[in-house]
């Protein structure tokens, strides 16, 4: 088995993440104690799943944007709140790109290996990951776009993980031709992501404590000496290192 394609996950794998931050803006801004019972990391509603396929936008037809939609369930704490403080609160659990995932990445594609971007993301986090962006890697945007072949956001795409059309999609639209899953892997810090990824026949690694960013070239090299199997029985990398 040869890898050749490597698709990551943007947050909680090359951004660093807290999703508490989040929760805790909307209670020390606004008095919001259950903003949990909304947006979690394991289980969102269906507005926010909408919104992360590119529904409900600024400007969109139907007038059910993120900040309409916040108002609408805590009129009495976000009833005045302005777009600018609701979306300062949404944009809390986005922290910092350390360079080191940034040279580790240059790294891997100067390797030969073709790198994509999979992200559920949407649009005000787009544009506080462009700022987190500018800010943090050296060279900006230009520099961030150059590392990968492709950068699929969901609200751009209108698919989300971890639904096996996103994954399709990402391995059938990549402009230097197709994608062979068996030669591809999934780096993800969502374990739900990580088994979409298997249904359809992807390697998938589940980042978590035990496994980071910069531990991925020793996995992937692992993989290459593996003979050919079959990518929804890589059940060990859930829980430990290959």
């Amino acid at each position: 088995m040869v890898i050749r394609n490597v698709i990551f996950d943007l947050g909680g794998v090359i951004l660093n993440l807290d999703y508490n931050l989040t929760s805790k803006a909307f209670k020390d801004s606004f008095g919001i104690d259950d903003f949990n019972q909304i947006f979690s990391q394991h289980r969102q509603s269906g507005f926010m799943n909408a919104f992360e396929r590119g529904q409900h936008n600024i400007g969109s037809e139907d007038g059910q944007t993120i900040h309409a939609y916040l108002r609408a369930i805590f009129p009495k704490q976000l009833g005045s709140a302005s777009d600018s403080a609701l979306d300062a609160a949404w944009n809390a659990m986005l922290l910092d790109i350390p360079m080191a995932h940034i040279r580790f990445l240059q790294r891997l594609q100067g390797l030969g290996y073709r790198i994509f971007l999979l992200s559920n993301i949407n649009e005000v986090h787009e544009k506080e990951v462009d700022r987190i962006i500018e800010r943090d890697v050296e060279g900006g945007l230009p520099t961030w776009i150059s590392l990968f072949e492709r950068i699929f956001y969901s609200h751009k795409i209108g698919m989300r993980k971890p639904d096996e059309e996103t994954f399709h999609h990402v391995l059938e639209a990549c402009p230097l031709g197709s994608l062979a899953p068996e030669e591809t892997v999934f780096f993800d810090d969502s374990i739900q992501h990580v088994q979409g990824a298997r249904k359809v026949g992807i390697h998938a690694v589940h980042i978590n404590g035990d496994i980071q960013l910069l531990d991925v070239h020793d996995i992937i090299k692992d993989l290459d000496a593996r003979p050919h199997q079959d990518a929804s029985s890589n059940v060990a990398a859930d829980a430990a290192p290959l």
